[in-house]
């Protein structure tokens, strides 16, 4: 980029700044110009506007965001003892430490959550920007659309935690496994584990990246084997996990997720919509298993990655919550996969394919969650950045 059309960028982003000091409706087509044009900067003003969208939005009482807000509620009347008593039976302190500072600085839970939502988006952008900036404005520019189709905006917005979590473990495996620096990946997945502890999964995963010869295929082959599981029942797999080493707590989340229904069977199996809705949600992984199939010859780190998040998915297979959850993590890499692989052959046919999948993943989230939309959305307050800044917090029933 010469240094015209650089000066003509920076341009676009302070209007962008100003004008989503106004209005971030107003500010994004100029905000969605940048990125396309492959700003940096644009990428940030992007997640300040949905950190926007995120601080106007009123949760359902059954929403983690909901929860969230009572929880911050009780951590404000605390003081540093009483903080220590709850940290010591929660693994996942660095969430709880974070609301203890935002309450005791005076700031409200909106603007945490808000923070939290910047910083979510702010890593995964952070990754891409780092992976594909040098790739050429069309494959760019569908790597971000696929991204943004990726996310279940209804729990970057409604559920935190989890996508909070994720996003550094993205950061780690970008600073660790592709940028090698080492020290860094095992220092950012350490933060992302006491954000929500599932993260701790994703270790293992990292020291193979690591330390294992990515030249024999280990990660192809894992993946193979792991279709094994999509067979097995609850009651096989929780046996087969009981007899591994694993902590305490580990245990009783295997427990909980592999005895009983949870909530996404539940939802399955009491409408016939629930059903057409979970299949249309899975077309990009159903999709997926087919372009890696057809690629299987292939062979790079990243490829290595999905392959060892396919792995995870294929075991968390009969339990669909779970799996849904780290599913976070693998749409997105099996998305910048293919987009990578587009940059180097150049084959168009699962980019349609792709595209016609996840768009149809983002309409169904959007369906599923329209009438918070509309509840948050559709009033004069979100027209204007004041406006959606007095917001109070609120929740329906």
């Amino acid at each position: 980029m010469t240094i015209q059309p650089r000066l003509a960028i920076k341009k676009y982003n302070v209007v962008s700044l100003l004008t989503l000091l106004v209005s971030p409706w107003l500010s994004a087509p100029f905000i969605f110009f940048g990125v396309f044009k492959k700003s940096r900067g644009a990428l940030t003003l992007l997640a300040i506007f949905y950190a926007l969208l995120s601080y106007h939005i009123i949760p359902l009482e059954t929403n983690d965001l909901a929860s969230h807000y009572r929880f911050f509620e009780q951590i404000e009347q605390m003081n540093l003892d009483q903080l220590g008593v709850l940290l010591e039976s929660r693994a996942d302190s660095m969430f709880y430490i974070l609301m203890f500072v935002f309450s005791k600085l005076g700031l409200s839970a909106q603007v945490l959550f808000a923070f939290i939502t910047f910083l979510t988006l702010e890593n995964f952008f952070r990754v891409y920007y780092s992976m594909f900036k040098y790739s050429d404005k069309k494959t760019y520019g569908i790597g971000i659309v696929f991204l943004l189709l990726s996310f279940l905006w209804s729990f970057i917005f409604l559920g935190v935690r989890n996508y909070f979590a994720f996003s550094f473990v993205l950061v780690a495996f970008n600073q660790g496994v592709f940028k090698k620096k080492h020290l860094q990946g095992y220092l950012w997945l350490l933060l992302s584990s006491t954000i929500h502890f599932s993260s701790i999964v994703f270790f293992p995963i990292y020291m193979a990246l690591l330390y294992g010869n990515n030249n024999r295929n280990y990660a192809r082959n894992m993946f193979l084997i792991s279709l094994l599981f999509v067979f097995l029942t609850k009651k096989t797999l929780l046996g087969i996990a009981l007899l591994l080493p694993f902590p305490e707590q580990i245990q009783e989340k295997l427990l909980w997720y592999l005895t009983g229904k949870d909530i996404v069977e539940i939802g399955i199996e009491n409408s016939i919509s629930g059903r057409i809705l979970y299949i249309i949600l899975g077309l990009w992984m159903y999709l997926g298993y087919i372009y890696l199939f057809v690629t299987i010859r292939r062979k790079s780190i990243l490829r290595n990655l999905t392959y060892f998040l396919f792995f995870l998915l294929n075991v968390l297979s009969v339990a669909p919550d779970p799996q849904k959850r780290y599913a976070y993590m693998a749409r997105p890499i099996l998305l910048f996969l293919v987009v990578y692989e587009y940059g180097i052959y150049k084959n168009k046919l699962f980019i349609y394919l792709f595209m016609v999948a996840m768009l149809l993943f983002s309409l169904v989230d959007i369906y599923v969650t329209k009438n918070i939309y509309m509840e948050s959305f559709l009033n004069f307050g979100s027209l204007t950045t004041i406006g959606i800044l007095s917001k109070q917090i609120e929740i329906v029933n």
